[in-house]
């Protein structure tokens, strides 16, 4: 069996560490009260879960489907070493695809249920949180030959849940 080149070793690093703090999210939400339907789970393996429609549109959903006090909430969990100050905008600036972004914000609007965006930030040991329909507004959007197409949000648009620290400490 061929090596893995070291870009897909990396790929894989880095989907294990942001699986492995996905679930440390999902710990802390079930912690403070929120059921959790976990839709990354029974999507079989390598598939983005989907919600799907006879005309054959077929949109990728958030991670977890959350329910406490009679509301409901979608909630898309990322790992990222750290936000970063961007000169362009000169803001600090944390992001996601372009086009999970359009898929989220189409996920709310057939399903009424908010979207909201979790970015753990290592470097910055913070995990945040906002609602897609009001950063989306703000987004710079950006492509490169690396990334992609890219929204980038301000960071100061987020809410500061936790450090990051102590969701892993208490996981412990």
């Amino acid at each position: 069996m061929p090596e893995p080149s070291s870009r897909q070793s990396d790929f894989d690093q880095k989907l294990a560490l942001g699986n492995q703090y996905e679930r440390l999210v999902s710990d802390w939400l079930m912690t403070n009260g929120w059921r959790l339907l976990a839709a990354y789970e029974y999507s079989g393996e390598d598939k983005a879960p989907r919600l799907m429609a006879l005309d054959g549109d077929s949109l990728i959903v958030p991670d977890l489907l959350a329910a406490k006090d009679g509301k409901a909430l979608w909630f898309e969990v990322k790992f990222k070493t750290s936000s970063d100050f961007t000169r362009i905008t000169k803001r600090q600036e944390t992001g996601i695809s372009a086009r999970l972004a359009d898929h989220y914000s189409r996920v709310e609007n057939i399903s009424g249920i908010p979207v909201w965006l979790i970015f753990c930030h290592l470097k910055q040991d913070e995990v945040i949180a906002a609602r897609l329909a009001e950063v989306l507004p703000l987004a710079r959007a950006s492509s490169s030959q690396i990334m992609g197409r890219m929204k980038f949000f301000p960071v100061s648009e987020f809410k500061r849940l936790a450090a990051l620290s102590e969701i892993t400490h208490a996981a412990h």
